[in-house]
């Protein structure tokens, strides 16, 4: 542009609005501000890239934001990544003088000036934010010098660096203009030109031409860019400032005077003036600014320099850019270097010798109209100055040499290998276009070198925080560019910032330095050359299969390839080994040193290669249950080594065992599928056969010195993080060798509540990502360091992969000795979001789309804004909980879809949108409540139809969710049948009821949001349904939302009723939508409807909809997560602790003498440490104890003989709390713990005052058990202790609890004595020769067990029910145990247990009770996790007991029916029904008998007696159906040729010789249609499905064939009891007289089979019961017992049984009588209030009610149950005596709120 002479006026202005006074000041128009050299894009900003939020970004002055993204780009330039810079002694100078954003906010929007608008447009701030943003940490200031600003920061800059206030520094300035304040005044002062150009040294000059920009420089000391290979651009020589003081007037005149003194201060030798060849002129184009400013130039440069050097050529960027004012200085600066660069001077617009204000000839000066070459013959390069006056009088001027570039050697070749381009930002747009940019700028030939061009993008580009990275391996610029374009297009995946980094130890790798110092510390225990071995070739070496060769081998490689990724700054989060990979992981993580590890594996292996012998095997693709189940039969002999995976695992043993196992495995069922590897390992390890060396192992390595960790330690012999004891121990690492190896486990506990882990195995090959991957899933990486044949390769293959999952890599190490210069590219492309000057506050005025409160924040922004202060959402005040207002859910809900609605280009329905939603907390409306505004993030994401919502302010998240967007999207249940619903909901709530109960739990409602309808409520199916009627007032504004919040909050309103006897007062708030779609217009009124699907004890599940009048859906909702506060096991995890036990260890310290003085023990303990003391302990008998009482402790010890306490004891053992009180009295076991507690005082008192400085150890026994069986002073004991060591810091006190007096205990309280400080372990517990340290911990909540038992556990007298998950599918059955109360009520009735069960579906009959019963009205049930009762249709049983009039039948005959009933495994029907399975042999095995019942309606009622060889034709999609098969036999038996017909476009041809014809489902009306047409039918049989009218009317048909006689089946008539029960007998006569058996009747069926939650049919589910080939049965008995359903018997949770008496004293009131419902509502069946009144007729109508309600006998008796004699009397003597079977029953007592057993 520059050398072009082209003149800069981009972006237009809208007209700025002036004041008449203004217009028409003194007579002179003002000038037209209109034609600014204006920068483009002026207020785009990528705001996230800075870290700042949304709303601060809004407040930012534009100028701020172009000083941040200037600042990136100039450590950008010159190579110095963010990462780099953070937390240096950086300084920021700046200079700025316009104040335009903060002068139009104030006029423009007065109302809306918030907290961010003080630091979004203060002057300091512009420098600070910088400081802040990039962790600068020197000085950091503004000036407004005005139009000098930019050069003084410069020379202010050069100070502090000199000074060493700073080591590098930012300089520059910004200008903005945005208001017209400033160009009035100015024009006032004649300062702008009239065509808003400026013309320097022109005649035509008349003011200058406002220019906006924003130009910096990084400065550095020269010597210091040149060791960090920076890119220099120039030199800063001289810096000058001075001011004009009252030199001239007015105060905006320029003096000519100090212009001279400051260059003079510049140029002050002859060298200097010769030196300098050009001056950029300040040249602001005024009349009588620019002949000073040449006057001052040419005196004191041009006509002193000397003549051969010519004139001074002089210039003024102003003439391109226009006067850019606080930048102007910097911008002279950026020209200077520039031409410089390019070697040339470029001319100065608008000016011409013609038309020149200055005299250039005598002033020894030249101003070039054309560019021309810059000739230098000086050696030191070019050189020029720079004027920058300011018009308050601060002049600065600056002189700057050319950096002369020295010819470096060329910099080391990378390696092709190494050749990696690196890539990273912070959002996907900017990442992309990066890709793009870098690809164009190598086409344009602007990048010449692929080497400085990999090591920028590496090492001189910021990574650290990007979640976009990219890593393109290449072999040139061309290969380069292709795999960058092609990049472009695809779609790029954002890194996990917050992954955890393991590393796992399993194989090889190479670094060939470490591995020279492991192999020194090695020559002291073996001669071993590793180097060597690395180079062999491995398959000619024979040595690598010995242990001590290929274990200390594998451990150099391990440490070598950590080492390597450390260096590259990869460092891991944790660490774990598998098996041998400890040893490595031990010492990578921090914990060993490398003696030690090299200990460890020097001893370990060795020792290891003298065991041989015995095999081991992988067994994979095999669940370890099912080995555990097999190793039993192989004790002894084969041992489970390692869990690898939940499906893999190592087995090891004794080589025969293994061969058998292997060969059993293959030999197995599942044995083509397994994955089965013996192990080329020379022994069986961590087996029995290490038993050996296990000693020796623990004995050779000894104690290790812990050192800290550097990262997470995890063992794989425990599976758990590292505890003390862990690894440092010779017993550890001889466990380790033992001890199946737990890697499964480890690696679960090494990404325990982590959603990103990434594994790296340290290995030679990729051997454990299997075993990862099916621990955890495929969602967690796995990748390898090394690889055969490739491991170089591999090694810089993960690191670049590691780069993109987001790990931190150090690159500069990576490049180390290949490093070069770096380039301008890659430039990092900012995703900037355009935002409107000071539109965002100006459009606040209009909603977005008419919608009341939403406005979008300026033209397709993604961020909207709420009115709440608007009078159309005033109705929200009336939405309060405990008397404050806070915004409903619902009202988020409709800010959700606003906005998408809103946003979405281009439009799209509101039927479409599924939104889902989580409320976090509560808007509280307040006097000072912060602006809401809704987030859509991000918004490219509507290209894949989904785009995330957050709705918050500044302080607080409110809401947030996900709308997606579905063309054609159509809700679950389309209609609801309200009339079937009403009939469920017998239970009614009034709606002042509903209310009360809801201001119970803090919820207050204005009239508006109070429905006037009833709530109705069906306890069996929890649901409820209510009407609801739009308020009068919100009328008009209904249809102004897509969903009225007053609408949705009501229907969130009632979902507390649909959990009926659950309502409580405890509070309940929304926690979450699933799914909600509007797909209909809001009625004026609508039904609601209300299903819980789930409910827990603290939340529960909502399912439902708004209906019109006629059951259409309007709205659905699934999934409404309610949140119930104050649950029982939140008061369990906040309030209850206990005192838990856990494993401590401490090393070990043998041979340690104890003397101590022992008051000793009667179990033995003391007598039993004698062997381990010192020859000089001291024992005082518990006999003692009185005279001590009585005489103290100076008595007791004179006795003894003992002089001094203090010399002769370094400890004092008391042990005598062990006294057996179990059998005394109460009162003798107080006084002896008195006793005991008191010489303990005593005693202490007494060592005290000797200030006693050794230990007081107190050893109980058996104070800690939880189940006490042994009563002993110890309890009070410990208290006393614990008392003691609190208030007596002076003495040390120690409490150990012994388990047991065992000589194994004994053993460890030496141990404790030993090894144990007092100071570090002031209680411990010795049990079963263990240690253990006491600690406070929560006390879980108790979980009901879930039963493992199946219905073939049960015994012959335990009656179950099956169940359905799906009340029209017969699908996840499980059984339920029932109350064994059938029987025997009438004569004609048999008793029998089900053997066998036909599986039918629903369109035959129905397939539960729920079915039976509402038909096809049960809604969303797929989300349901409730059962229903199975209907069993079809089944067979053996007689179990028969009624007096029945004689055909007796006990243990094997019958069939068809009788719908539930399918209980005990079924008690009339006699009649029934047929011995004997006399028809082909229903013995499958009892279809309905197939039966629907032949005899066809064959033998509906049709004619068929004459011989009548032909009939049926009309089946499945010819060969078992209902065929079935119709078939039978109709050949009665004389029938059947003729199957399976296509409608047959059916005429195929039914032409029928005489009759039947039509099974499914079929349509044509079929019939065609039927009817065929001549020779006589009769058609139309058999329906389950449905209890006609779907068809036959008389239509009957035009085209008058003859034809329709008969209508509907398997619902057909299937009543009532006809069963009289056509049974019948059709049994009929069936026997075919005589038919198992050859004429052959059918296929199948088991039900229910395995691990899985349903094994080979019938799918949508198969019918008309049509299946197959028959699903379910076996319940059978001889066959793999044959057998395994059906599951789900757990009873009842607290309380229907078969007890729970008795309830004070139950008519209050608590009392919460606390007799609750017992009836949980199943107590029968119960007992004692009062001491009788209940009052009001009270004992509610009894009655709920007694009747939950089926319970509940009884008032009146009691006072203070007097025991009165209780006793009530109950036994009562006047109302209780039933005999409460006498007979246990009898449980309770007071509100508590429970207790008595006798």
């Amino acid at each position: 542009m520059l050398a072009h002479t082209s003149h800069t006026k981009t972006r237009a202005r809208t007209k700025h609005s002036t004041h008449d006074e203004e217009q028409t000041g003194g007579g002179e128009s003002a000038r037209d501000p209109r034609t600014p050299a204006a920068r483009s894009a002026l207020n785009e900003f990528d705001h996230k890239f800075f870290g700042i939020t949304d709303a601060e970004s809004i407040n930012m002055d534009p100028q701020h934001k172009l000083l941040l993204q200037c600042s990136y780009r100039a450590l950008e330039d010159a190579g110095i990544p963010m990462e780099k810079a953070n937390g240096t002694q950086t300084g920021v100078f700046l200079g700025l003088m316009n104040r335009d954003f903060e002068l139009a906010n104030v006029r423009n929007n007065p109302k809306h000036i918030d907290h961010t608008h003080g630091t979004g447009t203060a002057m300091s701030i512009a420098a600070n934010r910088i400081s802040y943003i990039f962790n600068f940490t020197g000085p950091s200031l503004s000036i407004d010098c005005a139009c000098s600003s930019s050069l003084v920061a410069l020379h202010l800059a050069c100070q502090a660096i000199k000074q060493g206030d700073c080591e590098m520094a930012l300089c520059g300035g910004v200008t903005c203009i945005l208001e017209p304040s400033i160009f009035v005044a100015l024009s006032k002062a004649k300062m702008i030109s009239s065509d808003g150009i400026s013309k320097p040294f022109s005649s035509k000059a008349d003011g200058y031409g406002r220019g906006e920009g924003c130009g910096l420089v990084l400065l550095k000391p020269l010597k210091k860019a040149l060791e960090d290979h920076d890119h220099i651009w120039g030199i800063i020589s001289k810096t000058a400032v001075n001011q004009d003081g009252h030199s001239v007037s007015p105060i905006t005149k320029p003096s000519m005077v100090q212009q001279e003194e400051l260059l003079r201060k510049i140029y002050s030798t002859e060298t200097d003036l010769t030196g300098v060849q050009y001056i950029e002129a300040h040249g602001t184009g005024t009349p009588v600014g620019d002949p000073i400013e040449a006057g001052s130039i040419s005196k004191v440069i041009a006509k002193a320099r000397p003549q051969m050097s010519g004139p001074l050529i002089i210039g003024s960027v102003k003439s391109n850019i226009g006067h850019t004012e606080s930048v102007t200085g910097v911008a002279g600066l950026i020209k200077v270097i520039l031409m410089m660069q390019h070697e040339t001077i470029v001319p100065s617009l608008f000016y011409s010798m013609e038309n020149s204000s200055i005299d250039v000839e005598s002033l020894n000066m030249k101003i070039p109209t054309t560019a021309e070459k810059w000739i230098s013959d000086c050696r030191a390069g070019r050189s020029a100055g720079i004027n920058n006056f300011g018009f308050g009088g601060t002049n600065a001027h600056t002189h700057v040499r050319q950096y002369v570039q020295s010819k470096k050697p060329k910099a080391q070749l990378i390696s092709k290998s190494h050749q990696y381009f690196v890539v990273s930002a912070t959002s996907e747009k900017s990442m992309k276009n990066i890709i793009e940019d870098t690809a164009k700028q190598i086409s344009a030939g602007k990048i010449s070198e692929l080497q400085t061009l990999l090591y920028t993008s590496a090492c001189r580009r910021s990574h650290l925080k990007h979640k976009y990275r990219k890593v393109f391996q290449t072999s040139s610029l061309a290969d380069l560019q292709e795999k960058l374009t092609a990049a472009v297009e695809k779609k790029l995946v954002p890194s996990k910032t917050i992954s955890k980094l393991v590393f796992v130890f399993c194989g090889n790798g190479v670094h060939i330095r470490e591995i020279m110092k492991i192999e020194r510390l090695l020559q002291s225990y073996i001669c071993l050359n590793l180097i060597e071995m690395l180079r062999s070739e491995p398959e000619k070496s024979t040595e690598l299969s010995d242990p001590k060769i290929a274990q200390p081998l594998l451990f150099a490689i391990q440490v070598a390839v950590v080492k390597l990724l450390k260096h590259w700054g990869i460092s891991p989060d944790a660490v774990l080994g598998h098996s041998i990979g400890e040893v490595a992981a031990a010492h990578c993580s921090g914990l060993l040193s490398l003696e030690d590890a090299v200990k460890v594996i020097h001893y370990r292996s060795s020792l290891q290669s003298t065991v041989t012998g015995g095999k081991m095997l992988v067994v994979s693709n095999m669940a370890i249950s099912e080995i555990l189940k097999i190793l039993p039969s192989y004790s002894g002999r084969v041992c489970l080594a390692a869990y690898n995976s939940p499906q893999s695992c190592t087995l090891s043993g004794n080589a025969d065992d293994i061969d058998r196992f292997h060969q059993n495995l293959s030999n197995s069922a599942s044995g083509k599928d397994l994955f089965l590897h013996i192990l080329d390992v020379p022994a069986a390890y961590h087996s029995h056969m290490m038993d050996p060396i296990v000693s020796r192992v623990k004995e050779s390595i000894g104690s290790l010195q812990a050192h800290d960790l550097e990262t997470e330690l995890f063992s794989t012999v425990t599976g758990i993080s590292l505890s003390s004891s862990d690894f440092i121990t010779g017993e550890y690492w001889a466990r380790n060798i033992r001890e199946p190896v737990q890697f499964e486990q480890a690696v679960k506990s090494a990404a325990k509540n982590k959603k990103s882990v990434i594994f790296v195995e340290i290995g030679p090959r990729r051997s454990l990502q299997r075993y990862i991957t099916e621990t955890l899933g495929k969602d967690f990486t796995v990748l390898p360091s090394v690889q055969p044949d490739k491991d170089h390769e591999t090694m810089l293959a993960v690191v670049c992969k590691l780069f993109e999952l987001g790990v931190k890599v150090d690159w500069e190490m990576f490049y180390k000795g290949f490093e070069s210069e770096s380039i301008p590219y890659p430039r990092y492309q900012f995703d900037d979001v355009k935002r409107d000057v000071l539109a965002s506050r100006l459009q606040l005025i209009g909603p977005t789309g008419n919608h009341p409160v939403v406005t979008q924040m300026g033209t397709g922004s993604s961020v909207f804004s709420c009115d709440l202060s608007s009078e159309s959402v005033a109705f929200l005040q009336d939405h309060k909980h405990s008397g404050v207002a806070i915004i409903p859910g619902a009202f988020y809900t409709e800010l959700g879809l606003a906005t998408l609605m809103a946003y979405a280009k281009p439009k799209v329905p509101l039927s479409s949108l599924q939104l889902s939603i989580t409320f976090q907390s509560p808007y509280v409306f307040t006097r000072n409540a912060p602006d809401l505004k809704v987030h859509l993030d991000p918004p490219d994401h509507l290209a894949s139809n989904t785009c995330n919502f957050k709705i918050q302010s500044t302080s607080a998240l409110y809401a947030f969710g996900t709308v997606e967007a579905k063309p054609g999207r159509t809700p679950e249940e389309q209609f609801i049948s309200l009339d079937c619903i009403y009939k469920r909901c017998t239970f009614h709530m009034t709606t002042e009821e509903l209310y009360k109960h809801l201001s119970q739990t803090g919820f207050e409602y204005g009239s508006v949001f109070r429905n006037k309808a009833d709530v109705y409520y069906g306890e069996q199916f929890r649901e409820a349904i209510s009407v609801f009627k739009v308020p009068k007032e919100l009328l008009p504004q209904l249809h102004d939302y897509h969903l009225h919040p007053v609408v949705l909050d009501y229907v969130m309103q009632i979902v507390p009723v649909t959990i009926g006897h659950d309502l409580s007062a405890r509070p309940q708030f929304p926690a979450k939508i699933g799914s909600l779609t509007v797909f209909e217009p809001l009625e004026e009124e609508m039904v609601v409807y209300l299903r819980a699907v789930h409910v827990g004890e603290e939340d529960f599940d909502i399912c439902g909809c708004l209906s019109n009048k006629q059951g259409r859906v309007l709205v659905e909702l699934r999934h409404v997560k309610i949140r119930i506060l104050g649950s029982r096991s939140q008061v369990v995890k906040e309030y209850f602790f206990h005192n838990g036990f856990s494993l401590t260890s401490e090393v070990v310290t043998f041979n340690t003498p104890i003397k101590a003085l022992f008051f000793s023990d009667q179990v033995g303990i003391s007598k039993a440490l004698q062997q381990y003391l010192d020859p000089t302990p001291r024992y005082v008998s518990s006999s003692n104890s009185i005279a001590l009482l009585e005489g103290g402790v100076e008595l007791i010890l004179s006795k003894l003989k003992i002089s001094s306490v203090t010399k002769n004891f370094q400890e004092i053992l008391f042990m005598w709390g062990d006294a057996d009180l179990t059998t005394l009295e109460s009162e003798k076991v107080l006084n002896s713990m008195a006793g005991c507690c008191e010489i303990f005082r005593k005693l202490i008192g007494y060592l005290r005052a000797l200030h006693f400085p050794g230990d007081i150890r107190v050893i109980t026994y058996r104070s800690s058990e939880s189940i006490v069986d042994y009563i002993n002073p110890g309890f009070v004991l410990s208290g006393m202790t614990r008392a003691c060591a609190a208030e007596l810091p002076e003495l040390s006190f120690q409490l150990i609890d012994m388990g047991s007096g065992t000589f194994e205990d004994i053993k460890t309280l030496i141990q404790v004595l030993r090894s144990y400080p007092c100071d570090k372990y002031p209680e411990l517990l010795v049990k079963e020769g263990k240690i253990l340290k006491p600690e406070i911990t929560h006390t879980p909540l108790p979980t009901m067990a879930i039963s493992s038992r199946n219905v073939h556990m049960l015994h012959n007298e335990e009656v179950f029910i099956l169940q359905t998950s799906d009340p029209y599918v017969m699908t996840n059955l499980s059984a339920t145990q029932m109350d064994n109360s059938i029987e025997l009520n009438q004569e004609k009735n048999i008793d029998l247990h089900l053997s066998k069960i036909c599986v039918h579906s629903s369109d035959y009959f129905p397939v539960s009770i729920s079915d039976l019963n509402y038909g096809q009205t049960l809604y969303w049930n797929k989300h349901t996790t409730e059962n229903h009762k199975l209907l069993a249709v079809d089944f067979s049983g053996t007689v179990t007991a028969v009624g007096k009039d029945v004689s055909k039948f007796k006990v243990g005959d094997h019958v069939v029916t068809c009788y719908p009933v539930a399918a209980t495994s005990k079924v008690v029907l009339p006699a009649a029904v029934w047929c011995k399975a004997k006399n028809l042999s082909f229903l013995n095995d499958i009892p279809c008998v309905s197939y039966m019942v629907l032949a005899w309606e066809i064959l033998h009622k509906a049709l004619p007696e068929a004459k011989q060889q009548r032909k009939l034709g049926i009309f089946s999609i499945v010819p060969d159906s078992a209902l065929m098969n079935v119709l078939i036999a039978i109709a050949n038996r009665l004389g029938w040729n059947v003729k199957v017909s399976t296509q409608a476009d047959q059916l005429s041809c195929d039914f032409s010789e029928a005489v009759g014809a039947v039509l099974l489902p499914p079929y349509y009306l044509k079929n019939i249609e065609l039927a009817s047409s065929v001549r020779g039918i006589k009769d058609i049989v139309l058999v329906y499905e389950n449905q209890t009218e006609f779907p068809f009317n036959t008389t239509t048909f009957k035009g085209t064939n008058e003859e034809v006689h329709f008969h209508t089946l509907l398997m619902s008539q057909i299937m009543q009891k009532g006809s069963l029960q009289i056509q049974m007998p019948h059709i049994y006569r009929w069936l026997k007289s075919m005589h038919l058996d198992r050859k004429a009747l052959s059918l296929d069926t199948t088991v039900v089979v229910k395995f691990q939650d899985i349903d094994l049919m080979s019938v799918k589910e949508s198969e019918s019961y008309f049509t299946c080939q197959i028959l699903p049965i379910i076996v319940l008995n059978s001889d066959a017992k793999n044959q057998l359903s395994d059906i599951p018997v789900m757990p009873k949770h009842r607290l309380f049984h229907k078969n007890l008496v729970y008795i309830v004293t004070g139950g008519l009131t209050g608590l009392g009588f919460e606390t007799v419902k609750f017992i009836a509502q949980k199943g107590g069946g029968n119960i007992v209030i004692l009062s001491r009144s009788n209940p009052n007729p009001q009270m004992q109508q509610e009894i009655c009610q709920v007694s009747s309600r939950w089926g319970s006998t509940i009884k008032s008796l009146p009691c006072d149950v203070s007097v025991s004699e009165q209780v006793d009397q009530t109950i036994v003597q009562s006047p109302t005596p209780l039933p005999a079977e409460w006498e007979r029953s246990s009898c449980r007592t309770t007071s509100p709120g508590r429970y207790a057993p008595c006798d």
